[in-house]
């Protein structure tokens, strides 16, 4: 079978990412109990945690929108908390672009540059993620052919919009194409749903049948170290 598309998931799949962004959200609070005491006095690092969540629900259609609703969070919080509404478009940028600062200092796991190099030169490769990462900053945007987030196409995974604009964009069929992620529904099912391969990354050695009781993925691996063996099996 002739493969020639390979799209990778990112947070949790080419680095570990919870304590990526447990990092960023500190920084940013950090920075308003600087830039904006009278919001820290009010708002707990929980509480703003909190308001994004309740935004999301309120506004469904926000909730592929990660960037949008975090600027529109913070720009509650200062309006609620009595900040000078000429000045809150400006404190909002600036708290943004510290969390993106501290978001895109990724430390990648240890097989994925060459993981990728060996991959770029056989497919081609993109990445396809629910989060707001730029791969320039983080230095690895130059072995994919291109990258979608769900803020570009609208949609976040499990849905199959971005599965979808991956598969036009590359100019290729379902079947032709392996799918790459670590979460057992907006990874393996998303891309199940349109009869993409997939290669479930489980570092941690998790059954399937205690994560999900739909269909198992194509192949499974525990390290990033196992994929080229798994791509070879599937083709």
């Amino acid at each position: 079978m002739a493969i020639k598309l390979i799209t990778f998931d990112l947070d949790n799949t080419l680095w570990e990412n919870d304590t990526v962004i447990a990092r960023a959200e500190k920084a940013c609070y950090t920075f308003l109990q600087q830039q904006a005491p009278k919001l820290t006095e009010h708002y707990s690092p929980e509480q703003l945690v909190q308001l994004r969540l309740q935004l999301m629900t309120q506004q469904p259609h926000l909730s592929a929108q990660v960037s949008k609703v975090r600027k529109l969070s913070i720009q509650q919080a200062l309006e609620s908390t009595g900040h000078d509404n000429n000045d809150i478009p400006d404190l909002v940028a600036k708290i943004f672009d510290c969390f993106l600062q501290e978001r895109n200092k990724v430390e990648l796991f240890p097989h994925t540059i060459p993981l990728l190099k060996t991959l770029k030169n056989q497919y081609q490769l993109a990445s396809l993620t629910n989060g707001n990462s730029d791969l320039e900053k983080i230095g690895i945007a130059e072995y994919f052919s291109f990258s979608l987030s769900a803020e570009k196409v609208g949609a976040s995974k499990p849905r199959p919009n971005i599965f979808h604009a991956a598969l036009h964009k590359a100019n290729v069929k379902p079947e032709e194409t392996i799918h790459i992620g670590d979460h057992h529904l907006d990874d393996v099912h998303g891309a199940q749903q349109l009869g993409i391969h997939t290669i479930w990354f489980n570092p941690k050695k998790q059954r399937w049948e205690d994560q999900s009781d739909r269909e198992k993925p194509t192949a499974t691996v525990h390290c990033l170290s196992e994929i080229i063996s798994a791509i070879e099996k599937i083709r």
